[in-house]
């Protein structure tokens, strides 16, 4: 069987091991994808940090995958080789309440793809059909790749946070899914944004990418800020 590259974790605290691991299998209902970028979400920081663990130890860690299609099941109908693609990193069962609704983030039977089983760290992985998406070709394949996780996460979370044109909205933490929040935000038409972060680096980058307000807690207190701005300016915050 041929063998491929992959950086393995095996433990909190210590640095992935660059390996050679066995090329995945195609089942009949899977899509073998030839990796072109996979993020770092900090769900990985986490777990080399031993904040939290993956379910299974050794693993592939990585869950922000994009690439092209190598080879496809023989039930495969979606989906050619050589697409360019994105991977929903949840895979469930597809046939339970909450996965014929839509919400398979709800799933029982759920697993997650770089915490049960091997991720994106590697030069391929196997998923199965209905966890492959196109991307368009004005996509790069790093912008492909936090689309299944991170720009998607904060497009959720403002969604459900209910938000409507003109209002305001305050973003405590400014990492790969609040930086995301700012721009769907944004792209809402919100009104009044404020980014809260520690990082003076995030900070600035909130506010090239659409924050009206960006506070540094360490230095001011959020709360006061904005309750003080809710007052002057009327604002509806969410």
């Amino acid at each position: 069987m041929r063998r491929v590259k992959a950086f393995v974790f095996y433990g909190a605290g210590q640095p992935l091991r660059f390996e050679n691991v066995s090329k995945p299998k195609v089942e009949k209902d899977h899509v073998l994808v030839k990796i072109k970028a996979s993020g770092i979400c900090g769900t990985d920081v986490n777990y080399v940090k031993g904040k939290a663990m993956p379910y299974k130890i050794p693993i592939i860690l990585g869950h922000e995958i994009s690439g092209t299609v190598e080879n496809v099941g023989k039930d495969v109908r979606s989906i050619q080789t050589g697409d360019r693609i994105l991977v929903h990193y949840i895979i469930s069962c597809g046939k339970c309440v909450q996965c014929m609704q839509g919400n398979d983030n709800r799933c029982r039977n759920r697993i997650s793809i770089g915490a049960h089983v091997n991720g994106g760290f590697a030069e391929y992985i196997s998923v199965p059909e209905r966890n492959v998406f196109r991307i368009p070709s004005n996509l790069t394949f790093e912008e492909g790749a936090v689309v299944g996780c991170a720009a998607s996460t904060a497009f959720h979370a403002i969604l459900k946070g209910g938000i409507k044109p003109g209002d305001s909205v305050a973003i405590f933490g400014l990492g790969e899914v609040g930086i995301h929040a700012v721009l769907w935000a944004r792209f809402l038409g919100a009104g009044t944004i404020i980014g809260v972060d520690i990082s003076n680096f995030k900070l600035r980058l909130a506010k090239e990418l659409g924050a009206d307000v960006v506070i540094d807690p360490r230095k001011e207190d959020p709360v006061d800020i904005i309750m003080t701005l809710q007052m002057a300016e009327g604002l509806i915050l969410h």
